[in-house]
This record gives structure tokens, C-alpha cells and sequence, in this order.
């Protein structure tokens, strides 16, 4: 029989459901989101402009790609193809 080697942490001990701490889910306003577009357009890192409202930085990513998209006209899942050259 094996032993554990020594420098191995003891395994987690499991916490019933009624204990554990459930994130609650974080919504902008839209006058945050229309800020948080303005403070990524001023050259704000979206790191910080996530620290300051309290969401995820890839939150801020999504958002911003997706408004992208929107300003060109296009879908997020819409995959972009070159224009057939007319002659």
C-alpha cells in the first residue's frame, strides 16, 4: 500500500448546499453601460472599468465586441465573407 507523499494537502472536505454562498448575478443600468462604453472609448483599460463597477473583465469584452458588431450592422455569430467584385 502507498503512502501519500508529505507535502500533499489534505483532501477538501465537502460543504453542504445550504452552506455554500451563492454570487448574486451583477446588472448594469443602462446609463452604467452607456458610461462604460464612453470610459473603454476614452482609453480606459477594460481591467479597470471592470474593477470600478464590479463585474468581470470579460463581461466588459463581450459587451464591447457585441456593440462592435452592432455599429457595423452585423450579428456576433455572423461570420463576415468578402463582397463578389463586380466587372
Amino acid at each position: 500500500m502507498a503512502e501519500d507523499p508529505p507535502n500533499m494537502p489534505p483532501p477538501p472536505v465537502p460543504v453542504p448546499a445550504a452552506q455554500r454562498q451563492i454570487k448574486k448575478r451583477k446588472t448594469l443600468k443602462y446609463a452604467e453601460k452607456l458610461e462604460v462604453v464612453k470610459q473603454i472609448d476614452s482609453g480606459i483599460s477594460k481591467q479597470a472599468v471592470a474593477l470600478t463597477y464590479g463585474i468581470n473583465e470579460s463581461t466588459i469584452r463581450a459587451q464591447d465586441e457585441g456593440s462592435y458588431c452592432q455599429a457595423n450592422g452585423t450579428s456576433p455569430n455572423q461570420s463576415i465573407s468578402p463582397s463578389p467584385q463586380e466587372f
